[in-house]
């Protein structure tokens, strides 16, 4: 299996421009990050923006909570194709518009139609057997043995950033739904009717929620 390459430079480049962008000094910046329960250093912080290291996926975690981040977008420079475009409605400030709550019940009523995950399957896992794609061949890809795996797709193993941009490549998982299992940005009435989807069942139920929009000139 072809091994899966990222650039640590472009990573670290956009955390040093989310910290530009809150104006914050690298003291101030990692004052506000926790990693393995403590503080991050000046130093972790200088290495990961400066492309010698990647950033943990607690360090992801803590940004995310703290400054509201995309995941995707920080490891990636960009987001879900249909989250990104779905977000769009929660930017525009539709929620009080009639229209836009008539959309809103065309969604309840296309999730009807749905099967709601009663297995709890993590996202990894699903990713894998749906695309029968075998288990060795991803702890190959991640250079792990198929027990760390089997722990990762079992959530029972906090997640490496390499892994996170392993699976993304793999199977072009969201980074951000795996680490906080659900997608950020969407309006906030359709993030929670989404909950207990597995997912790519969620993921088909937002393309729905996208030619709605259409249908509605919401988009």
């Amino acid at each position: 299996m072809k091994e899966i390459s990222f650039k640590k430079e472009e990573i670290g480049k956009r955390v040093r421009l989310l910290r530009e962008k809150f104006h914050l000094t690298e003291s101030s910046f990692v004052s506000k990050i926790i990693v393995d329960g403590g503080k991050c250093s000046v130093s972790m912080l200088n290495r990961i923006e400066n492309g010698k290291q990647l950033p943990t996926s607690e360090f992801l975690c803590s940004i995310k909570e703290t400054f509201g981040v995309n995941i995707d977008e920080l490891l990636f420079g960009k987001k879900i194709t249909e989250v990104a475009l779905l977000s769009e409605l929660r930017n525009k400030g539709k929620s009080r518009n009639t229209v836009y709550q008539e959309y809103i019940r065309a969604c309840y009523a296309l999730c009807d139609n749905f099967k709601l995950d009663d297995e709890g399957i993590t996202c990894m896992r699903e990713a894998r057997e749906k695309n029968s794609l075998p288990i060795d061949s991803v702890a190959k890809a991640c250079r792990v043995s198929v027990k760390s795996i089997y722990r990762i797709e079992q959530g029972n193993t906090m997640i490496s950033t390499k892994h996170l941009i392993t699976y993304h490549n793999l199977f072009g998982l969201s980074a951000d739904y795996i680490i906080a299992n659900s997608f950020m940005d969407l309006p906030c009435e359709l993030d929670s009717v989404l909950n207990g989807y597995s997912y790519y069942t969620q993921i088909e139920l937002i393309k729905g929620f996208l030619r709605l929009a259409k249908e509605f000139s919401l988009l």
